[in-house]
């Protein structure tokens, strides 16, 4: 805008600029010279000289003839005579030219007229946004009218109502808390609330509720908070007697010859000994055992023979009841079957020490240790070593030695 306001100016100096330096330049042509002060003597009137040549020069074009040479001449020379149309329009109404008073009156009123348009513009930038106007508000509908609530249904009398029969005999207790109503239904009168544990005196029953009488008192109770028992319950039937277990079948009498290799008689589960064989305890034998004995108590290792001759009778009675006892299968890694076993030769012997008999523990002690080094020393061996029960046929038995 100030650009603007200052090329505004410069065009308005430079006008009123060339109009002066015009009348100056006019005016030495006409009398030799431009002074303001002859031009207003010589124009009392206030005449406009301007207008005066612009008189006499259409005066002068009027009465030249159309067709002169000269003229045409004339025409196409510029006449120093003719004022600048540009200028001629610049003057006011009353025929005097524009002062630098009257240019600087305008550009001050078109710089008013800038400020005051750039002061609207300014307003029209400094004024509040509007609010948005808020949408108008939602009718609200109009309320519904209130519908009359249905009329409860009427429930029929309890005293009319079909009471089917129930058991008397039996006892009739609340099994939790629950209410005590006047009829077969939660819509009836609420009597009042019963603990868990009440005793009921029954009357009968209607669909899923027994009537019944508290303290004289009749209502209904639904039979899901009603616990029914009998006071005399039936027997049990007294437990059956326990089958009794089979005796084991004796072992059939197997009468064989006896086996000797190499003049040692061989007892195994291969090969028994007839049931009327009876040589009772070897001599012999216990003679070994006895200096055995005496030759582990040097060492401090006391040993005693526990159990030497069986008859085949005695063998029978044991290995039945290890059958009872353990059954068939497992009886017959530890017990030899009557006719079948060594004790029966008087040839075996079963020892025990360190107040042990019958336990594989045994072969761990010192003594166990020292039977199995020296027995050998004696005529003795231990028959069913640990590790050899796939070819002995019986588990380790650290007690148990033969006399060979």
């Amino acid at each position: 805008m100030k650009n603007k306001k200052q090329g505004i100016y410069k065009q308005r100096w430079f006008i009123v600029t060339a109009l002066l330096v015009f009348m100056i330049v006019f005016g030495a042509a006409q009398g030799g010279g431009y002074n303001s002060s002859s031009t207003e003597e010589e124009n009392p009137a206030g005449e406009n000289p301007i207008e005066e040549n612009e008189q006499d020069h259409e005066d002068s074009t009027a009465a030249k003839p159309e067709n002169s040479t000269e003229d045409s001449e004339d025409e196409d020379e510029p006449d120093v005579n003719e004022p600048d149309k540009t200028t001629t329009d610049e003057m006011d109404e009353d025929g005097d030219s524009p002062s630098i008073e009257d240019a600087e009156d305008e550009a001050d009123g078109e710089e008013n007229n800038s400020s005051t348009e750039e002061n609207e513009t300014k307003e029209e930038r400094s004024v509040e946004p509007t609010e948005p106007t808020p949408p108008p508000a939602k009718e609200e509908p109009s309320p519904k009218p209130a519908t009359k609530p249905e009329p409860a249904p009427t429930l029929p009398d309890p005293s009319t109502l079909t009471i089917e029969s129930v058991n008397k005999d039996l006892i009739y207790k609340t099994s939790a808390p629950v209410n005590f109503r006047v009829g077969p239904n939660a819509d009836y009168t609420l009597i009042r609330p019963l603990s868990a544990g009440t005793a009921l005196t029954p009357i009968g029953k209607h669909n899923t509720w027994y009537k019944v009488s508290i303290n004289g008192v009749e209502g209904f109770i639904h039979q899901s908070f009603v616990s029914v028992t009998n006071p005399n319950p039936a027997p049990k039937p007294a437990d059956p007697a326990p089958e009794p277990k089979p005796e084991p079948k004796p072992e059939p009498i197997v009468e064989v010859d006896p086996t000797y290799i190499r003049g040692i008689l061989l007892v195994n589960k291969g090969h028994g000994l007839p049931s009327t064989y009876a040589p009772g305890e070897n001599g012999e034998a216990r003679a070994q055992f006895e200096k055995m004995k005496a030759a582990a108590a040097e060492e401090d290792h006391i040993i005693n023979a526990f159990s030497v001759y069986r008859s085949y009778q005695t063998q029978k009675t044991i290995y039945n009841n290890n059958v009872a006892r353990h059954g068939k299968a497992a009886a017959d890694r530890f017990s030899a079957r009557p006719g079948f076993s060594e004790h029966q030769t008087g040839l075996a012997f079963d020892i025990g020490w360190d107040g042990m008999r019958t336990t594989q523990a045994m072969g761990s002690t010192e003594t166990g240790v020292w039977m199995a080094e020296n027995s050998w020393r004696y005529g003795f061996i231990l028959r069913y070593p640990e590790g050899k029960t796939h070819i002995t046929g019986y588990i380790y038995e650290p007690w148990h030695y033969r006399y060979v």
